[in-house]
């Protein structure tokens, strides 16, 4: 299991965010695909073995902006919202 969530950090109000946003296997299958947003999520259980990557593409502006994409992935123990589980202080006796 694989989970991922980002936002783009536009540091000059105004300008343009990326034009899409990609998350794709060493095969190039997508998984993830968005345009135009500032901020996203995905999930994903991985089909095939190998490394699978995120891109954030942006148009080329002149003269030349920096974006900061704050970026989040997580997979296999790391993907579990672990806040979510009972813990056993919180769990009581119904018998």
């Amino acid at each position: 299991m694989t989970v991922g969530k980002y936002s783009v950090v536009n540091p000059n109000e105004g300008q343009a965010l990326p034009d899409s946003h990609k998350v794709t296997s060493s095969y190039g299958n997508s998984y993830h695909t968005a345009d135009h947003v500032e901020s996203g999520q995905f999930a994903f259980t991985a089909a095939e073995a190998g490394d699978y990557m995120a891109c954030f593409y942006a148009a080329d502006h002149n003269p030349a902006i920096t974006l900061t994409v704050d970026f989040e992935w997580r997979t296999g123990v790391a993907a579990k919202d672990w806040s979510s589980i009972a813990k056993k202080g919180s769990v009581e006796d119904i018998g």
